[in-house]
C-alpha cells in the first residue's frame, strides 16, 4: 500500500511530464510549412534563451509560458489555432532550465525568471498578452508586477500563485532525497527543485498583486488535483482592484490547457476584447 501511495504521488507531482501534447521536431508538430513557428535562441546576461514565434502582423503580441516542467511545445498547436491568426506575433519560450534555455540549470527565483523572459513582451503588437499555466502563471503575473506598461492583460490558467496553498507536499520531500534524483526522471527532479521553494517567491509577491491595473481573467479546474481550486478564490480577492473574470469548470483539471483548448481561446479572446485600448469606451 505505501509503495502504490508512493508511485501514486509521484505521478501526481510529475503530471505535466505525459502532458497530452504532441511533441516532436517542426515537420511532425507543423505539417503545414506556412504554419510552422521560426526557433529562436538569444543570449540575455550570458544565458540562453529560446523561444518559438509565430511572426505575422496583427495585434497584441501574446507571450505563452509553460509551466513545470515543460517546453515550448506545451503551446504548440495555439500557435496554429485559427482563431489566434489575427493576433501576433505568438510567442512561446522554454523558461529558464528547460529546453533550449540553459537546460537543467533551475531558476528557483521568479523574478529572474520573468526578468530572463521580459524582452520578449517588446516588438511588433507590443504590449504583450502574457497567457501562463500553472507555474507559468506566477511567471507571467511576476511579469506584469515588474513591467506593468509592457503587459495589457494577464490569463492564468491553474496558476500556481496562492502562498497558503502552495506548501511542498511531503512526496516531494521525499523527491528531494539525493536517492531518490537517481531513481526519477531528470525532468522530475528538475521540476521539485523549483517546486520547493515556491512558496517563498509567491509570499514575496503577495503585495505585487495590489499594483495591477490591467485586466487579469483565470481559468480554473474544479477537479484540479496539482493546483488547489481554492486558488480562483484566493485571486479573486487579490484583484478586486482591477479588471478580471474568474471562470471555474466543474469539470475541468490541471492539464485543461490541452483537454479543454476551446475553451481556453474564448476566455484568451474575451481578454484581448476587454484589454483593448478603446474597451471602456465600446461598453
Amino acid at each position: 500500500m505505501r509503495r502504490a501511495t508512493f508511485a501514486m504521488a509521484c505521478l501526481t507531482l510529475g503530471a505535466c511530464l505525459s502532458a497530452p501534447y504532441p511533441s516532436g521536431d517542426l515537420e511532425r508538430l507543423y505539417p503545414d510549412p506556412r504554419m510552422r513557428p521560426q526557433l529562436r535562441t538569444i543570449d540575455v546576461d550570458g544565458h540562453a534563451l529560446h523561444y518559438a514565434e509565430r511572426v505575422q502582423s496583427g495585434t497584441p503580441r501574446i507571450l505563452f509560458v509553460h509551466g513545470s516542467p515543460g517546453d515550448w511545445q506545451g503551446f504548440a498547436d495555439y500557435l496554429k489555432r485559427p482563431e489566434l491568426q489575427a493576433y501576433g506575433p505568438l510567442l512561446a519560450p522554454d523558461r529558464p532550465g528547460y529546453g533550449g534555455s540553459d537546460a537543467h540549470t533551475i531558476v528557483v527565483s521568479l523574478a529572474e525568471q520573468a526578468r530572463r523572459m521580459a524582452g520578449l513582451l517588446d516588438g511588433d503588437g507590443a504590449p504583450a498578452i502574457v497567457v501562463g499555466h500553472s507555474l507559468g502563471g506566477a511567471i507571467a503575473a511576476r511579469l506584469a508586477m515588474d513591467d506593468p506598461r509592457r503587459v495589457r492583460g494577464l490569463l492564468l490558467l491553474a496558476p500556481s500563485v496562492a502562498p497558503e496553498l502552495e506548501a511542498p507536499r511531503w512526496y516531494q520531500r521525499v523527491a528531494d532525497w539525493r536517492l531518490m534524483h537517481w531513481l526519477l526522471p531528470r525532468a522530475l527532479v528538475d521540476s521539485n527543485d523549483e517546486l520547493l521553494p515556491l512558496q517563498g517567491e509567491l509570499r514575496a509577491m503577495r503585495a505585487g498583486w495590489a499594483e495591477l491595473r490591467m485586466p487579469v481573467y483565470v481559468v480554473q479546474g474544479m477537479r484540479d488535483a496539482l493546483v488547489d481550486p481554492r486558488t480562483a478564490d484566493f485571486l479573486e480577492q487579490a484583484l478586486a482592484h482591477t479588471p478580471h473574470r474568474i471562470i471555474r469548470y466543474a469539470d475541468a483539471g490541471h492539464l485543461l490547457l490541452w483537454q479543454e483548448p476551446d475553451r481556453v481561446v474564448a476566455a484568451l479572446q474575451d481578454l484581448i476584447r476587454a484589454s483593448a485600448p478603446d474597451a471602456n469606451e465600446q461598453q
